[in-house]
């Protein structure tokens, strides 16, 4: 919204034929829709019905299921740099999710540290309005949330986390 109301200062021949939303027709929004295999198409069907004319970018831990895969950054060590922002948030990372829990310290670090940066670039790529995804239940989407909170981009979830500070331990 901040970059349509700047657009109107700007250019303001593109706000001279506005669609029934009073937008401008033409411009778009830019979504991220996190998909999963069980919900694919669910949480993309909702952004589209929700932001009719935006362009959806999809974004999955499971290969071919979306347009980007997590996958991609976990193992491409030219994601493996200092991230500032990520360090800072390591520990409730690591903590929140039973999988990296489990490893290693520095493998936790490792992994969390080359997601992050790999999302974070997808997200000075598209420079995203809003993200539509489920609830957090692993350190990928805490990732997510924590990117776009840190942006002021709102995120769609039927239930962020189940309680503030929550974290569940499950055997």
């Amino acid at each position: 919204r901040e970059r349509l109301r700047e657009g109107r200062e700007d250019h303001p021949e593109l706000h001279e034929h506005r669609g029934q939303d009073g937008v401008a027709e033409g411009l778009t929004m830019s979504v991220l829709v996190f998909e999963r295999k069980v919900s694919k198409g669910f949480y993309r069907s909702l952004a589209e019905k929700v932001c009719p004319r935006a362009r959806i970018v999809s974004l999955s831990d499971f290969r071919n299921v979306a347009s980007n895969w997590v996958g991609d950054y976990i193992y491409n060590s030219r994601y493996d740099r200092p991230n500032e922002l990520c360090d800072r948030f390591s520990d409730e990372i690591i903590a929140r999710c039973r999988f990296l829990r489990f490893l290693p310290r520095s493998k936790a670090e490792l992994l969390s540290r080359r997601v992050w940066n790999g999302i974070e670039e997808l997200f000075d790529a598209e420079e995203f309005d809003a993200v539509f995804q489920g609830m957090v239940d692993n350190y990928t989407l805490d990732i997510v949330e924590r990117i776009a909170n840190s942006r002021g981009v709102p995120v769609v979830s039927f239930c962020g986390h189940f309680f503030p500070g929550y974290f569940r331990i499950t055997t």
